[in-house]
């Protein structure tokens, strides 16, 4: 990203901001994509070698044209609602490239997911798991695909408010219990988990 003064007038990436505010008015969101870029570069060169696949939070930011330009560059959409998954569906994703997260999901949302069998569905504690597993005698013809978000009892060291990763924390399941769901999800034939999710806190340097 380049921000830089010419002829006294503000420009981000080459691009003049009274240009900006001419063709689309004040105020106005600006956003840099070489920026973006430089980020999902610098995410890839961590993970390279490893088998990995990277969402975006759609909670972040659900901009119709971010979420086009960061499906053509081939990452995913974490969403936790439903407005969030048909956003997701308008900026071309289809259902295999989402995620359903969070805490606080709606018997719609599972419906919702499951009927258009979307990548996987992060399980956030063991009575949504039992929902869950209702549900999939229901939908005996789709494969639901979970990730259990497991709590991990650390100290991210960030604002208590803003730390999800605590055994006091409401988030996430403890190792005792994913390993009871994992067990019972053994007598559930089209439900799948395949993976785990850790949230511990947000604002970390």
């Amino acid at each position: 990203m380049q921000l830089n003064v010419d002829g006294n007038v503000l420009h981000l990436d080459g691009v003049s901001f009274l240009q900006i505010a001419r063709e689309f008015g004040t105020p106005t969101y600006i956003y840099s994509q070489a920026m973006i870029q430089d980020k999902i570069k610098a995410a890839e060169k961590v993970l390279d070698g490893l088998d990995y696949h990277i969402s975006f939070a759609m909670k972040a930011n659900s901009n119709i044209n971010i979420l086009n330009f960061l499906r053509s560059r081939g990452l995913g959409a974490d969403a936790v609602s439903l407005g969030e998954m048909k956003a997701a569906e308008r900026a071309g994703y289809t259902p295999d490239k989402i995620i359903l997260n969070g805490n606080g999901k709606t018997m719609e949302e599972f419906h919702y997911a499951i009927s258009k069998s979307i990548f996987a569905i992060n399980v956030d504690s063991y009575e949504e798991f039992q929902t869950l597993k209702l549900l999939a005698k229901q939908y005996k013809n789709h494969e639901i695909t979970l990730f259990l978000r497991i709590n991990p009892d650390i100290d991210p060291k960030t604002h208590p408010y803003i730390s999800t990763g605590l055994r006091k924390n409401k988030f996430g399941i403890n190792f005792k219990v994913g390993t009871h769901i994992l067990q019972e999800a053994e007598e559930c034939k089209n439900l799948r988990i395949c993976g785990c999710h850790m949230h511990i806190g947000s604002q970390l340097l």
